[in-house]
């Protein structure tokens, strides 16, 4: 990047106006609390340290989490560790941007909301973004999230450009496909396990506006819905699918399409909308509310009311973030909390078909059944997607029950060639886990390499791979 070109932001702006970044304060905040997955399965008392300064925290640190958006027990540390945690929070600055080519490098603590009110009002956005605006960049390459856009746009790694990594050695590292491409892959959806996220470059996406054009398709049956899944590739790149699972019949699978593109000049506004407030409240509901009754009321209410294919316009936050426009939902199934399993299967009808009746078949009840089409996998050793059928289905957390469920969800999607996303599991066995993901023993040994003691470590780790200091 031309050095003419630069832009220099501030961290703590929402505005979009030049700013010099300051240089991060010394010292940390520390407190012993509570640390939760997102889906309030898995928890556990842990110290966690804040400060601008994330190297600084992160010399010590078991393990660095940013805003707690992991489903399972990826961003909790083990459970017998005392060592404490570094958050990412405050490390929230925008280091860099240049205006020409749409790079910019930024603190592992920026937020995806953050990112998006800097730069859609300049025009340009994330090249891949997922269903939450709360995630950190750090999060982002640690899960190498992907969007409603994967067969067109891969994963967020695809678009990164370098790394600054604090490595479990205790070595400043940058990583990139030209210096330290071992561990620059073995980041990349290795869940904040391979190294400290510090700071990441990557290509933003140049926009015509920041609005988009989407259009909502009712399907009667599964085959139906997935024919609207295959249908939205072209002039729609970002495409998401609901199923409802609890009717029955022939309507079994019926559901609805939401697919979306950005709006094309003269139609585009330029005026940018504006995100709703992030201080969202938490909906609770008592436990038991959400059982198969209330879910198959929900469900065809949903599909009933669902809007007709008519194209309208939208802004990035409602259709990218819906589920986060005025409450967070994770508490509607009561304090036990819920299980989010999320995987991914090849590309045959079949495989939906067989793993949908089968979640039914043990006693699943869902109200989100989410559905999309994968392209190819990414470049992290432990990356989620490849090319197939993405399922995610949530359910109760309901004891020794919610476990044998989901025994038999991964027994089956591992016979079949899939995956699941490790960064949603918090109950999944060892022998599931490395059936679905070979490359885990190389992913493994690079790991090593850059971490020998073991000293950057998870409850997620600790339960899969059974880790403990050197």
């Amino acid at each position: 990047m031309g050095a003419t070109a630069h832009v220099k932001l501030g961290s703590a702006r929402s505005d979009p106006g030049p700013a010099c970044a300051a240089e991060p304060q010394s010292g940390y905040d520390s407190k012993q609390t509570t640390l939760r997955g997102w889906a309030l399965l898995s928890r556990c008392r842990a110290e966690e340290r804040r400060s601008e300064d994330l190297q600084a925290i992160a010399r010590q640190a078991i393990l660095t989490r940013g805003a707690g958006r992991a489903y399972g027990d990826a961003a909790l540390p083990p459970a017998c560790s005392s060592a404490p945690v570094a958050c990412s929070l405050q490390a929230r600055r925008i280091l860099d941007f240049d205006p020409k080519l749409g790079i910019v490098r930024t603190e592992a603590g920026v937020t995806v909301a953050q990112l998006a009110e800097t730069f859609l009002p300049l025009g340009w956005f994330l090249p891949v973004t997922p269903g939450t605006a709360f995630a950190t960049v750090g999060g982002l390459v640690a899960a190498d999230v992907h969007g409603k856009n994967h067969r067109v746009a891969g994963t967020f790694g695809r678009h990164l450009r370098n790394l600054r990594i604090f490595t479990g050695r205790g070595e400043l590292v940058d990583a990139s496909r030209h210096e330290n491409p071992d561990l620059f892959c073995a980041v990349q959806g290795g869940l904040g396990l391979a190294g400290h996220i510090l700071e990441a470059s990557f290509q933003l996406e140049k926009i015509p506006g920041p609005w988009l054009d989407t259009q909502m398709l009712r399907a009667r049956d599964l085959d139906d819905l997935l024919d609207g899944l295959e249908g939205s590739e072209g002039r729609w790149p970002f495409h998401l699918a609901w199923a409802d699972v609890a009717a029955g019949g022939r309507r079994f699978g019926r559901g609805i399409v939401d697919r979306g593109r950005w709006t094309d000049p003269p139609h585009a506004s330029a005026v940018a909308p504006r995100a709703r407030s992030r201080l969202l409240p938490t909906l609770r509901l008592p436990h038991g509310v959400i059982n198969r009754a209330t879910v198959r009321a929900a469900n065809a209410a949903r599909f009933r009311l669902a809007s007709s294919s008519e194209v309208r316009r939208r802004s990035p936050y409602s259709f990218f973030y819906p589920l986060e426009q005025r409450v967070h939902l994770n508490g509607v199934y009561g304090p036990a909390g819920f299980v989010h399993h999320h995987c991914a299967l090849p590309p045959e009808r079949r495989l939906v078909q067989r793993y949908l009746e089968l979640f039914r078949r043990i006693g699943g009840s869902a109200w989100l059944c989410a559905l999309k089409r994968f392209g190819p996998t990414g470049e992290g050793l432990l990356s989620f997607p490849f090319d197939g059928y993405s399922i995610a289905l949530e359910f109760p957390a309901r004891g020794a029950h919610a476990r044998s469920m989901v025994d038999a969800l991964n027994a089956f999607v591992a016979d079949s060639g899939g995956r699941i996303y490790l960064v949603k599991d918090a109950l999944s066995r060892p022998d599931h886990v490395r059936a679905m993901y070979p490359r885990i023993d190389e992913w493994q040994q690079i790991r090593r390499r850059w971490d020998p003691d073991l000293r950057i470590r998870s409850a997620l780790s600790t339960r899969i791979l059974g880790d403990e200091p050197g």
